[in-house]
């Protein structure tokens, strides 16, 4: 079905991965998950952590204007994952006071915000992911500096919780779960995926993002 008009907890699929760890048979299509809508616009979350990754090195890596994810994110992955049409769909958004992007990590408010509770907030990791697990579930980056330390970022734990103490940028890694606003009228190529068990419309909370 063409996600004409996708609402908050359904699946759309757009762009592709490699997410089976068999190169050979290509890669597979992106799924994510419609965290909100807004005037023609709709947020998306990666459905599984594609990659995992230090958050970023040296002393300004914990910025998420210069860290690793960032340049991944807004790099390699912008630029493989998705061709012409769908790359003009997505809507460059502002993640700082300085930084606008195509691709991002969520942040803490966001996370918190868009999700009824932990267990909506957890993650699996694709199939290709070689990352340490806890009930099949692994931690993945927030783009918020902790409050712990000036050399730690948040990330949301196996649990599903949000550790806001953070912990070390450049000694640790967690998946990535890419964020991305789309114009409606651009992403006619979506095709609805059918809710799960691990994400059905009450688990989702609206929030609003500027943009």
């Amino acid at each position: 079905m063409v996600a004409n008009n996708p609402q908050a907890g359904e699946y759309v699929r757009l762009g592709s991965f490699e997410q089976d760890g068999n190169a050979q048979n290509g890669r597979e299509g992106i799924e994510w998950l419609v965290l909100d809508r807004e005037n023609g616009k709709a947020l998306l979350l990666s459905r599984y952590a594609l990659n995992s990754m230090e958050f970023g090195s040296g002393r300004n890596g914990v910025n998420w204007s210069n860290s690793d994810v960032n340049s991944w994110l807004n790099g390699d992955f912008f630029s493989n994952a998705f061709d012409e049409e769908e790359q003009s769909a997505i809507i460059r958004t502002r993640t700082s006071d300085t930084t606008d992007d195509m691709v991002f990590l969520l942040s803490d408010s966001e996370a918190q915000a868009c999700f009824a509770d932990d267990s909506a907030r957890r993650a699996e990791p694709c199939d290709a992911l070689d990352i340490k697990t806890m009930d099949g579930m692994c931690s993945w980056w927030l783009r918020t500096t902790g409050t712990d330390g000036a050399n730690k970022a948040m990330l949301v734990d196996s649990t599903g919780q949000i550790s806001r103490g953070g912990v070390k940028a450049e000694s640790n890694a967690a998946g990535i779960r890419p964020a991305i606003w789309i114009d409606l009228t651009k992403a006619g190529m979506l095709a609805v995926e059918p809710l799960s068990e691990s994400a059905q419309a009450g688990d989702i909370s609206r929030m609003r993002m500027a943009t």
